[in-house]
């Protein structure tokens, strides 16, 4: 994210939420398709950014009130052609029972990734990284496991594997 300092003001981050704002979550996923040997050149024109509303993990911690949504950036491919065909549709409870299985009808990229990660990651409707790599690929497998400590995944099929541990969470 080093390369996004000149473009950022410290107004970008005064917002009641624990996680990145979203162009730096963008930004991992230049380097993680770039790590997976794919021309970003070709990646990078179908995406924008739009606006959304969106609830903040923090809000009630910090103001004691009910959370409410403010608007934020969000990165959304110009088509996406999503569904879940396994797992849950939001967080489970308990939260490490969460895990998507996502289908892209207009990938662009083949192949199948499987996401092991924690709320950087999410489920498909945060729009962070799960819903990245999902609106690249043909297949998307998001399993909530932190630091990869949960029980090991079913076996899987995936041609490619990211594992996103939070630096927040490394003591």
């Amino acid at each position: 994210i080093d390369p996004l300092r000149r473009y950022e003001a410290r107004s970008d981050f005064e917002y009641l939420d624990s996680h990145l704002p979203a162009r730096h979550y963008f930004q991992i996923f230049a380097q993680i398709m770039v790590a997976l040997g794919i021309d970003w050149k070709k990646i990078a024109p179908h995406y924008t950014m739009s606006e959304r509303q969106i609830y903040g993990d923090l809000q009630s911690k910090f103001s004691g009130h009910i959370p409410q949504a403010t608007w934020a950036r969000v990165p959304k491919r110009e088509h996406d052609a999503l569904s879940i065909i396994g797992g849950t549709a939001t967080f489970a409870d308990p939260l490490g029972e969460t895990r998507q299985m996502i289908s892209n009808a207009e990938p662009i990229c083949h192949g199948k990734v499987l996401i092991l990660g924690d709320s950087h990651s999410s489920i498909l409707s945060s729009n962070n990284l799960t819903y990245l790599m999902s609106s690249a690929f043909e297949l998307c497998e998001f399993h909530w496991n932190p630091f990869a400590i949960r029980e090991e995944p079913a076996p899987t099929d995936a041609d490619m594997v990211v594992m996103e541990i939070s630096q927040r969470f490394i003591l």
